[in-house]
């Protein structure tokens, strides 16, 4: 599968298990990817445009979203989240999925 490929970390090994959106601005497509035991994740095969990478975790942290211009071929990496406490005035639509 071709396509540009977002690589990062969320928040460490604190962070294992975390889920990963990743938002195409023009679609509204989402891809998801989990955190690993080390807080690192991969999102493979993104189509060109811009995405808005954001990030949950269960113990009710939220990871500030990203927002990242792909290419379709090349891979992006670093792209790190950082957490903050989840509260009622910056709860992700999304997070009703989990």
């Amino acid at each position: 599968m071709a396509g540009s490929t977002i690589s990062g970390n969320v928040g460490g090994a604190a962070a294992s298990g975390a889920q990963v959106q990743c938002l195409n601005v023009a679609t509204k497509l989402v891809s998801f990817a989990a955190g690993d035991g080390s807080g690192n994740y991969t999102v493979p095969a993104l189509a060109a445009g811009t995405y808005v990478i954001s990030a949950f975790l269960s113990s009710n942290v939220y990871y500030h979203p990203v927002q990242v211009i792909v290419d379709g071929v090349a891979t992006f990496s670093g792209i790190n989240l950082n957490p903050t406490a989840l509260n009622a005035s910056n709860v992700p639509a999304w997070t009703s999925n989990f």
